[in-house]
């Protein structure tokens, strides 16, 4: 399912650090939208930095976070805008795994290649290994290693995605690997048996949740898939 509304805005600082202004629409909790100072926001090693003691965290709506923002913030700073920057890239998924490829994604593209094709992302979250870093699409995970593009994940099979979407067929949170093989002859899709899951020529994987038979996620380009 893609997101339509424009969930998170972000503005940059003269000194090239960035705010990201992000909404949160929990089910039965009210609308919050939250800001955020990040460092190195879009590089390998993002880190947040605190927030000026004037300028407050959390506010009811876009409008004041932006006024209360412009009011404490003295530091020069652009528009915020939409992280999407009018991106937008859709797959049908069933085609995609049949063909191989997530074209125009490719191996190794650079950072900027990335943002230049989907937007920025939505969220940033550095790994335990140096140099790497994820990049959150929605529900899309997008693994960065020493500034270029690894692989991507989609993980329990959640339909919530912006600049990058699925079509058509999807999988569900709760298929068992011989539902998805099952679905996967339907559509005329090869596959093959993994000791990690099943595997799509095109370097598609999909593994599951070792104690119980659920899928895990829904992988292109992992390393599992493509060894280097």
């Amino acid at each position: 399912m893609a997101i339509d509304e424009r969930r998170t805005l972000f503005a940059t600082t003269t000194l090239d650090r960035m705010f990201v202004l992000r909404r949160y629409d929990p089910p039965r909790e009210p609308l919050t939208y939250e800001l955020s100072l990040y460092d190195d926001y879009l590089g390998p090693a993002p880190k947040e930095l605190s927030l000026p003691d004037a300028l407050q965290k959390s506010f009811d709506s876009e409008a004041e976070a932006v006024a209360q923002f412009r009011q404490h913030w003295p530091e020069q700073t652009g528009p915020f805008e939409d992280v999407r920057l009018g991106h937008q890239v859709t797959f049908d998924l069933a085609e995609a795994l049949r063909q191989g490829t997530l074209k125009p994604l490719r191996a190794s593209m650079s950072a900027e290649e990335v943002v230049e094709l989907l937007g920025l992302p939505e969220d940033v979250a550095p790994t335990s290994q140096p140099g790497c870093v994820r990049w959150f699409y929605g529900a899309v995970q997008v693994h960065l290693e020493d500034g270029r593009f690894r692989y991507l994940e989609v993980e329990d099979a959640l339909e919530s995605f912006t600049t990058l979407d699925f079509t058509g067929w999807f999988l569900k949170p709760s298929m068992t690997k011989r539902r998805l093989e099952g679905a996967l002859k339907s559509r005329g899709i090869p596959f093959s048996r993994e000791t990690q899951g099943l595997s799509v020529p095109g370097g598609f994987l999909f593994d599951f949740h070792s104690e119980v038979d659920r899928l895990h996620a829904l992988s292109w380009n992992h390393p599992l898939a493509v060894p280097r």
